[in-house]
């Protein structure tokens, strides 16, 4: 597995930023069509990968030649037109520790939706750190199996949802601003924080909290948060003070979506009375990143 990929897109930064939304977008609307039966998520189909839209420049040819020469004696695909293309690509993007594509029909779909949003593009990594253009890489997309075919494999009547939400919602992208340093008074920002039971979350009215703590309400939330780079910035801030167990919680319902509190104490290896806990310390950080400055 990759620690992550690179495309380099012929698309401007705000082109590129509205192709990741419509492809979270359009997963989404496929996840929707998903049977999950008795259980609570689809592991079959994959995850949603973690893209996000770069400030890094696009390289210049001769450099990134350099930097793929070693590859390129060892056997990696490194093709002439992918270079000629950089001198016109505008944006770069990257693709988090990715899966592999044999893997994940989640992320065959992903990238399939992003380069015909983005156009002509250059896309780096894979195997032996290949550098190839867009269209090689749709070839190779086309002999995988993507999220439309792994749910139609699936059958059956739609009865349960499965549910898709933006990773960048818990793990924010370009977060090098200096506008959204915590508050002094902030009461999650000790990595070692104990979750009791009665812990003093926010002044907040303790149902409203406890409405707000729903796995599907913080589902929504976190996919209001990533609309917004500043409280994107305020929520990764105030998740990386966070206790181990809330980030665990934030990172599982970004990657895998809304899970029973039985599902999810097995996955972070918690009771369920500290999973409660962690949802509504969850919660009351993203009411906290969600807040005007």
């Amino acid at each position: 597995m990759a620690s992550s990929w690179t495309i380099y897109a012929s698309a401007t930064t705000d082109a590129a930023l509205r192709a990741v939304d419509a492809m979270y977008a359009a997963l989404e609307e496929l996840y929707e069509k998903v049977d999950l039966g008795d259980g609570d998520s689809a592991p079959d189909l994959g995850f949603l990968p973690d893209v996000e839209v770069s400030r890094s420049p696009v390289p210049k040819a001769d450099a990134e030649r350099a930097a793929v020469a070693e590859s390129a004696k060892i056997g990696a695909r490194v093709e002439d037109a992918a270079f000629a293309r950089l001198s016109k690509c505008k944006s770069t993007l990257i693709v988090d520790r990715p899966t592999e594509l044999d893997e994940d029909p989640t992320l065959v779909s992903a990238l399939k939706i992003l380069f015909e949003m983005l156009g002509p593009s250059v896309f780096v990594g894979g195997d032996a750190h290949r550098l190839v253009t867009s269209e090689t890489l749709l070839a190779e997309l086309a002999k995988h199996r993507d999220l439309d075919a792994a749910i139609k494999a699936r059958g059956g009547k739609p009865e349960k949802k499965a549910s898709a939400v933006r990773p960048t919602a818990a793990k924010v992208a370009l977060a090098d601003d200096s506008d959204t340093a915590l508050d002094s008074d902030t009461d999650l920002d000790a990595s070692d924080t104990e979750l009791d039971s009665d812990t003093d979350l926010d002044d907040e009215d303790d149902e409203e909290a406890a409405d707000s703590a729903e796995p599907d309400a913080l589902r929504r939330t976190l996919a209001a948060i990533a609309e917004h780079p500043a409280s994107r910035r305020r929520a990764g801030d105030l998740l990386e003070k966070a206790p181990d167990l809330v980030q665990r919680v934030a990172e599982r319902l970004a990657r895998i979506g809304v899970e029973s509190d039985d599902a999810l104490a097995r996955g972070t290896d918690a009771d369920i009375k500290r999973v409660k806990t962690a949802r509504l310390a969850l919660a009351a950080l993203l009411r906290k990143a969600a807040r005007q400055d």
